[in-house]
């Protein structure tokens, strides 16, 4: 009898793991999990269109290689500082920023980061989310133009 419940549940944590990873995949704006060391252990599809690398390039790299230039040299800094102080600066807001994608290129994103909660206390994990602003710079534009013409 416990054996079989213990299944249920083994079952039901499998399940509900197989459905975040599906969400974390299918989500239609960049995402990345990152160690408190800045590697990437997990990257969508979204995020590999992004930055025009393969999930193969991006998994076990240092999140930096994104990072646009005004930030990169001191990303890991910030980070580390994060750990030590647990002074938020940017953790838990967004902010616009510029991303380097694989070709040297940047563009303006807005990045949201978070801390995730992990049952393993000596494990601290942190999510990324990213717009890509391209789109939204363009039209803020367009409307700006339209309004002086007018």
């Amino acid at each position: 009898r416990d054996l079989s419940r213990r299944k249920l549940q083994e079952h039901a944590i499998l399940k509900r793991q197989r459905l975040m990873e599906s969400m974390f995949k299918a989500s239609l704006d960049p995402l990345f999990q990152i160690n408190s060391s800045g590697i990437i252990q997990n990257v969508n599809q979204a995020a590999c269109k992004l930055f025009q690398y393969s999930e193969k390039d991006l998994m076990g790299s240092n999140i930096s290689m994104i990072v646009g230039s005004q930030h990169s040299a001191n990303h890991d800094d910030y980070l580390q500082r994060y750990l030590k102080t647990g002074i938020k600066r940017v953790m838990g807001k967004s902010r616009e920023l510029w991303a380097k994608k694989k070709d040297g290129t940047e563009v303006l994103v807005e990045l949201s980061l978070t801390e995730v909660e992990t049952d393993d206390d000596d494990e601290r994990l942190f999510c990324g989310f990213i717009h890509d602003l391209t789109r939204r710079k363009r039209n803020e534009r367009a409307v700006r133009r339209k309004e002086r013409l007018a």
